[in-house]
């Protein structure tokens, strides 16, 4: 007699996957088969099937056979292949659950929960999706299955992700791949949110009311005879307010009822803050704070003898205050979704 060859080592895997399925898929009292695309056997229980999906219960009552038992158990085969179906039933089971790592593998485990009417699995599925957000998926394609899914919490924190680089709403070489059934107004009003963002940052960036009278450690709080309708004393003011150096550049700046002369290097900080916010309006407002922005003013400032002492704190300190304002203005933004 012939001895018999050994299998392939991939067949092999695939032999050894249908027979020892990982746990707990492997219960040799399991009632029913559910076997994948790719030939691997998962072993569960009827009665966790026909609570969680309406649509396998169904399967199970045309298919059953009266003489089904865990001996030869009923057997269905579907088009989701094993990884997909592992991550399906760890989410129906009260067993520890293995985190979904792709933005693919997620979509693949999301429309089969759709397709088998899993309703019950929406919220394990909205977390999911958050974790690959926060873990730095593209925000983009997560608000676009968010909108899909209708997972609520994570379309408006995808929403706010993307303003943290201007990558994420710039043309691209590849759209995500559920951008064809996004509707145009649900588009749009991400578009609509970023416009407001920025616009609620360049605000808080033009006030100039609260530079000086604000609630900072270079408060104006003092007027020329203790009048408020005379001119402020501004000389422990911000370095760009205090300077009375006529040999150094500046402009006339209306503040209140106020013509107030500032340092014209410090309006070249103004317009790079106001360049950097028109990509970057995100909610730390950390982009009116970075080296890049304040560059071009502190070499204008280094030119005043009066100025460069001090210009170099006093903007960082600033840049930074307007960056904690900058993030509460932008929190306040919603994002107003078509109904």
């Amino acid at each position: 007699m012939d001895a018999v060859a050994p299998l392939p080592a991939s067949t092999a895997l695939c032999e050894a996957l249908k027979s020892n399925p990982a746990a707990p898929f492997e219960a040799h009292d399991a009632d029913v088969i559910l076997r994948s695309s790719d030939g691997v056997d998962f072993r569960v229980y009827k009665i966790i099937l026909t609570i969680v999906s309406p649509i396998l219960k169904s399967m199970i009552t045309i298919l059953d056979a009266p003489d089904t038992s865990p001996a030869s158990p009923q057997v269905i085969e579907l088009v989701e292949n094993a990884s997909t179906l592992e991550h399906l039933l760890r989410l129906c089971y009260p067993v520890p659950r293995t985190p979904i790592a792709s933005l693919e593998k997620f979509v693949a485990v999301s429309d089969a929960a759709k397709k088998y009417e899993m309703a019950a699995l929406h919220t394990s599925l909205e977390q999911d999706l958050r974790a690959l957000l926060l873990a730095g998926a593209d925000p983009l394609r997560i608000y676009t299955i968010a909108c899909l899914c209708r997972f609520d919490k994570v379309v408006h924190e995808a929403a706010r992700r993307t303003l943290e680089k201007p990558r994420h709403l710039q043309p691209r070489d590849a759209i995500p791949p559920e951008f064809p059934q996004l509707s145009a107004p649900v588009l749009f009003a991400l578009i609509d949110y970023r416009r407001r963002c920025t616009e609620a940052a360049s605000a808080v960036l033009r006030d100039d009311n609260w530079m000086l009278y604000g609630e900072h450690s270079k408060k104006v709080t003092g007027f020329w005879f203790d009048n408020p309708d005379n001119l402020p004393l501004v000389d422990n003011s911000w370095a760009w307010v205090a300077c009375n150096n006529d040999s150094d550049a500046s402009y006339v700046s209306k503040i209140g009822k106020h013509g107030l002369r500032l340092r014209k290097w410090y309006r070249r900080y103004v317009e790079d803050a106001m360049k950097a916010l028109l990509y970057e309006p995100d909610l730390k407002g950390d982009a009116v704070a970075r080296p890049a922005v304040l560059r071009r003013a502190l070499e204008g400032a280094n030119s005043c003898t009066r100025c460069k002492t001090t210009a170099w704190k006093d903007l960082m300190d600033y840049s930074h205050l307007l960056a904690g304002k900058i993030a509460v203005a932008v929190s306040n933004v919603r994002l107003e979704l078509p109904s």
